[in-house]
């Protein structure tokens, strides 16, 4: 900027790498720790409580389960576009919605200017600012169609809550996009916008693993569950047996003692 003179930029290719990296390393951190997360609550379930969830889970349809796949994808590529609208500066062109200068396909949404003409949806900035409102829609669209989807499915309790956090982030999330964009971006809302995409994110990764099978847990693992409760039991048993024990020996030796007491001073008066 100060070689050069005039605003400084960063390249909006850089910037989406940059973001992208981040959200695939969080992607990968999420869900390997629910991963971790479910299987210890699997393996320390009672087998009538895992195979009724197993039961509830089976009788989800391939289709959503896919679908829930993709709902995730979807959103990491919408906020894969909204990088490049932050790169771009697109966002304080065209402060108004649902349409784009009147129309909902702006006259200008190609440069003529840029070759090759490929280059118009990452560096023109009406075609990314398109771009990001076609997205964020689609993806509103599909997790509305995704919530009333499994409304009509008896989903785990887990399930049935990330699908409703999704579908009340998404409309924030939606909220939060219009309002940046007719506030001529300030921000703390741009920023705002930025952490609902992170969050519609987690809560979209955390529906797709709820719906995922159940993973079987081996004979030594349940073996050492049902041990382990076992040995609790009976350790407790026995706590509770000794801590009797000890009340007891303690009432009846000072009860003992107090008679032997009682004992000697009578036989005092007949050694006098």
């Amino acid at each position: 900027k100060e070689k050069f003179g005039g605003e400084g930029r960063v390249s909006p290719y850089r910037l989406a790498a940059h973001l992208s990296m981040a959200f695939i390393l969080y992607t990968a951190l999420f869900n390997t720790a629910i991963g971790l997360s479910t299987a210890h609550k699997v393996a320390n379930m009672s087998p009538s409580a895992r195979l009724y969830a197993q039961a509830l889970i089976d009788k989800v349809p391939a289709s959503l389960r896919i679908g829930s796949v993709g709902l995730a994808s979807l959103v990491g590529l919408t906020a894969f576009s909204g990088a490049f609208v932050a790169g771009n500066h697109a966002g304080m062109i065209y402060d108004e919605f649902p349409t784009m200068g009147g129309k909902l396909l702006p006259d200008d949404i190609v440069n003529p200017f840029l070759e090759p003409k490929w280059r118009n949806i990452f560096e023109h900035d009406t075609m990314v600012q398109w771009n990001h409102r076609v997205l964020a829609m689609t993806t509103l669209g599909a997790v509305t169609s995704m919530y009333l989807a499994s409304l009509r499915l008896p989903l785990p309790s887990n399930a049935r809550v990330a699908s409703h956090l999704m579908m009340a982030m998404s409309t924030v999330q939606v909220s939060l996009g219009i309002s940046t964009l007719l506030l001529h971006v300030p921000v703390p809302l741009a920023s705002a916008h930025q952490m609902g995409s992170l969050t519609l994110l987690t809560l979209s990764l955390w529906f797709a693993h709820t719906l995922r099978p159940l993973a079987p847990v081996s004979v030594a693992t349940a073996a050492t569950t049902a041990a382990a409760a076992t040995s609790g039991r009976t350790s407790a048993a026995l706590l509770l047996a000794a801590g009797g024990a000890s009340a007891a020996t303690k009432f009846f030796g000072e009860s003992g003692q107090r008679a032997q007491s009682a004992n000697d001073d009578e036989k005092e008066p007949e050694r006098a």
